[in-house]
């Protein structure tokens, strides 16, 4: 790599080792010289070596051109800040389409590594003159080499981040939630609820209505009607007496007149004995105050 920020060039325009002049503008460009450490003027960009600032004049005319459309030589000559800002834009324009050999207004599709270098060494004998002749040719190529690097304003290449190995978690052992033993709920002794004896009521005793002596009724004698003599005129002209002498039994009297005297006899039993008990009962039903 080579560098230009020594006493020998300090009043070179490759002093701050920008061969483009590009602008400081707070790009974060790579190989830039950190703010603290600057030698040169601080309208410019000041980078590490050369290459650094042939890189970010490839990468300049890559935003402009390829990623920004403006593809064509008059596209870029009013584009390109020093060449905007010094008004040498027709400058540019009339050294590009002479170096190229192509109409000022032709769209430029190939993006080579021949054109950015042959544009690189363009731009900085339009900015550096004839001290663009001290630049080295193998700083092109390594600039273009550059132009893929990510890299930080120190010269250091962006390393991507490591990638953290992905180690699994060791697994949880998988331990069962405690099971709470079922405790059977205590249940009550059955105490059987006590009994009450059975008292039984208190009979009355049954005092017996006192029956009325049956008394027969008297019965009438029955007196035979007397005869005369020893027979019974019967009218017919016979005697009663037989031929011995002596007077034969009266007759039964008919069946029907003993049934007659039953009824009677039964009939007045009924009347005594609910004659009776009704004098019993009316006694012990008057209450007992009213008792004589």
């Amino acid at each position: 790599m080579k560098t230009f920020r020594t006493e020998e060039y300090k009043n070179s325009p490759l002093y701050q080792n920008n061969p483009g002049n590009l602008p400081n503008k707070g790009e974060d460009w790579g190989g830039k010289v950190l703010k603290a450490q600057r030698k040169g003027n601080a309208k410019y960009e000041e980078f590490l070596t050369i290459e650094y600032g042939l890189r970010a004049l490839m990468i300049n005319i890559r935003t402009i051109m390829d990623k920004g459309g403006k593809n064509t030589i008059a596209d870029f000559s009013r584009r390109f800040y020093p060449a905007l800002s010094t008004k040498k834009y027709l400058l540019y324009e009339n050294t590009l389409t002479k170096a190229f050999g192509i109409d000022n207004h032709k769209r430029i599709t190939a993006f080579t590594k021949d054109f950015y270098i042959k544009m690189a060494k363009i731009v900085a004998s339009i900015e550096m003159g004839a001290a663009e002749s001290l630049i080295p040719a193998e700083a092109y190529e390594t600039a273009f080499a550059l132009m893929g690097t990510n890299m930080t304003s120190g010269g250091n290449p962006v390393l991507p981040a490591p990638a953290k190995p992905i180690i699994p978690l060791p697994a949880k052992p998988s331990t069962p939630a405690p099971t709470n033993p079922t405790t059977p709920a205590p249940t009550n002794p059955s105490t059987p609820a006590p009994t009450k004896p059975s008292t039984p009521a208190p009979t009355k005793p049954s005092t017996p209505a006192p029956t009325k002596p049956s008394t027969p009724a008297p019965t009438k004698p029955s007196n035979p009607a007397p005869n005369n003599g020893g027979y019974t005129d019967t009218g017919s002209g016979s005697s009663n007496l037989n031929q011995d002498g002596y007077t034969p039994a009266p007759a039964p009297a008919p069946a029907g007149n003993g049934n007659a005297t039953n009824w009677l006899l039964w009939g007045g039993l009924a009347v005594a004995l609910g004659t009776g008990g009704y004098l019993i009962y009316s006694y012990y039903a008057k209450p007992k105050g009213n008792k004589k």
